[in-house]
């Protein structure tokens, strides 16, 4: 069906949400998560929660996965994407939902 249409380690591309997704990336990830149907609030806080991070962090990924309608990653895969390179992976998310370097919404 498809692919990323943002690359792993392309963060660069946009050094604002480069930088929010390094600083702060609870904002990130609620705000990933709020963009497929998760709570805002709760996915930012469970990056504070050792072993519910990485399980908030895989799951707001498959579900950007399954919403843009990527058949190229797997759960495993998945998986390693967030243990190995999570602000990255977390920024890809980011960006592939059209979140960009919008900090404040309009």
């Amino acid at each position: 069906m498809g692919e990323w249409n943002e690359g792993l380690f392309g963060c660069f591309s946009n050094c604002c949400g480069c930088l929010l997704t390094y600083f702060l990336p609870c904002i990130v990830l609620g705000r990933v998560g709020e963009s497929v149907g998760e709570s805002c609030v709760l996915c930012g806080l469970a990056l504070f929660v050792p072993g519910l991070n990485l399980f908030a962090l895989w799951s707001v990924r498959r579900k950007v996965i399954e919403n843009k309608g990527i058949d190229t990653e797997g759960a495993c895969k998945s998986l390693l994407m967030v243990w190995c390179c999570n602000l990255c992976s977390l920024n890809q998310e980011y960006r592939e939902m059209g979140l960009g370097g919008a900090i404040v919404r309009q």
